[in-house]
């Protein structure tokens, strides 16, 4: 949806309008000027797969350094629970929030 509602995929890839917001999926200025011939979306997503890019930081010694910081922070937290009796000091950083531990 050029509004960001749905996505045309799965269950909504052969529907011309949202289901959310009604807006239509293409552009009817073009459509109507080929004769409903051209069927060109309002927008488009695009999306980069993620297994590349995280084979790529995984082929130098930095970035795979950097790719190690969620597990060095993970085990710093848990580290400092145990030591000080469940409490945990200093907040900050994204590993202390209450959402990361439940994830």
């Amino acid at each position: 949806c050029p509004k960001s509602c749905i996505a045309y995929t799965g269950p909504y890839s052969n529907i011309d309008a949202c289901t959310k917001c009604h807006t239509p999926r293409y552009n009817l200025d073009i459509f109507a000027t080929t004769n409903s011939q051209s069927k060109v979306p309002q927008r488009q997503f695009k999306s980069i797969p993620i297994g590349p890019q995280l084979q790529a930081l995984h082929r130098s010694d930095e970035g795979s350094i950097a790719m190690g910081h969620c597990w060095r922070e993970t085990l710093r937290i848990l580290q400092e629970l145990n030591a000080n009796g469940s409490v945990i000091t200093d907040w900050e950083d994204i590993y202390h929030g209450s959402q990361y531990p439940e994830a």
